[in-house]
Order: C-alpha cells, then sequence, then structure tokens
C-alpha cells in the first residue's frame, strides 16, 4: 500500500491515472450534474403511470432507474400497472405476469380502453360479434410494442425472453414489468 502525504503528488497521480483510464468507480460530481441535466431535459424517455399523484412525485421512471410498487395481495398493485399500460401504447414495454395470461391481459386493457366489461365482451364473441373480435384485434394492434409473458421462468430465461422482445421492437424496451414479485 502506498500512502501519499504531499497534497501535488495525489493530484499528480490522479491526473496521471484520469488520463490512462485506470478509474472503474470514481467519477466527478460533475458527471452527476450532467447527468440530472439530461433527464431533466427528456421528460418523454421516462414511463408515466399515468395516476397524477404518483406521477408529480416520482417524475416518471427514467431509464436506468427502478420503481417498486409493493402492496398486499389484491391491494391494487396490477391495477396501477395495467393503468401505466394503458396510457403507454407506444411506448416498448416488457410485461413478466405469471398470475395473467396474455388474453387476460389484452381483455383487460381491451375493456378498460373501450369501456366494456370483458363478460360483456366475451358474450359478444359467443354471438359473433364481428365488433367485438375488432375491438381485441384493434387493441393488440395498437398495443404491439407490449410484450406479455405469462409463465413462470427462471432469471436467464427472462434475460432471453427481453432480448427477443427488444429484436421485435427494434429497440431497447423502455420499462420492464413485474407484476409477481416471487419472479425476483
Amino acid at each position: 500500500m502506498t500512502i501519499v502525504s504531499d497534497e501535488n503528488e495525489l493530484l499528480e497521480r490522479v491526473d496521471r491515472n484520469e488520463t490512462q483510464g485506470t478509474y472503474t468507480h470514481y467519477r466527478p460530481l460533475e458527471d452527476a450534474a450532467n447527468e440530472f441535466m439530461r433527464w431533466a431535459e427528456t421528460p418523454e424517455r421516462r414511463v408515466y403511470t399515468s395516476i397524477d399523484v404518483l406521477d408529480e412525485a416520482m417524475r416518471g421512471t427514467a431509464p436506468g432507474e427502478l420503481t417498486i410498487i409493493q402492496g398486499f395481495a389484491h391491494s391494487g398493485k396490477t391495477l396501477i400497472t395495467t393503468e401505466m399500460l394503458l396510457n403507454n401504447p407506444d411506448v416498448p414495454i416488457v410485461l413478466f405476469t405469471p398470475d395473467e395470461t396474455r388474453p387476460l391481459v389484452l381483455t383487460k386493457i381491451t375493456s378498460a380502453l373501450h369501456g366494456v366489461g370483458a363478460k360483456e365482451l366475451e358474450r359478444r364473441i359467443q354471438q359473433d360479434d364481428e365488433s367485438a373480435r375488432r375491438l381485441l384485434l384493434d387493441t393488440a394492434s395498437r398495443y404491439s410494442r407490449l410484450a406479455v409473458f405469462d409463465e413462470s421462468v427462471t432469471l436467464l430465461d427472462m434475460s432471453r425472453m427481453f432480448d427477443e422482445a427488444a429484436h421485435v421492437f427494434g429497440e431497447t424496451p423502455k420499462a420492464v414489468v413485474f407484476d409477481y414479485a416471487d419472479l425476483l
């Protein structure tokens, strides 16, 4: 171990190491200032829940940030997720939800978007109502940048699924939602 007691020698070492690129963890606070300015200047890169009080407090979830919505079973976490999905149809999002099937997720979004209950939608499809079928297909098309994975999988599987979605979307998804904490 080398102890440097002379301030000038310490500064010389810092300069020497900085120009040689040997720092892997240290970053000056100026970098933090620049990161904050980029964050403040690009609110469109964030994902919002569309719940005003949450979005006002959090100002959205930016790339690289993590938002955890925690609560007891049946306390509204999935409702918040559905609301977020509804209000971000053009945002590439990956949803892992082994508790709900892809058809159920699509039905919930369709019902909320068009104001028709799932039971009514089911009844109309049973009666061969073409407009009910069109509602589902139009919703699926509108939310084509939502990848829903409804099976229980490992972290490695999730990584592969994420990569597949990114390939299909042609860009990295802006949000990954785990609607089941045991996945993590």
